[in-house]
């Protein structure tokens, strides 16, 4: 007994396909950026000798770690909306199943 099944499928153009690996790739790239910044300062934490040295690395650390990721936040909106706007048709697709 076969059945004839429809799916919805959406199909991306050239420039969809572009902008959705530029989307991957970006946020592949944030979190190398963000790891590496965090073994900087994991780094950096074995080198100090007082309080004052510590406190500022930890300021430091929370200010610099908050602008990697509203970099990241602001990137991921913006790409996300051209990824969504670039999404393709509609496009109905009949699979029969054995």
């Amino acid at each position: 007994m076969t059945r004839v099944v429809k799916v919805e499928e959406r199909q991306r153009g050239v420039f969809g396909k572009i902008i959705k690996w530029l989307f991957i790739i970006f946020n592949v790239l944030m979190l190398t950026w963000l790891g590496s910044y965090w073994m900087d300062l994991g780094d950096m934490s074995q080198n100090l000798s007082n309080d004052f040295e510590r406190a500022s690395l930890g300021i430091g650390g929370t200010i610099g770690t908050g602008l990697v990721l509203s970099v990241w936040l602001f990137g991921d909106l913006f790409l996300g909306l051209f990824v969504l706007l670039t999404r393709g048709k509609k496009v109905t697709i009949e699979k029969t199943i054995d």
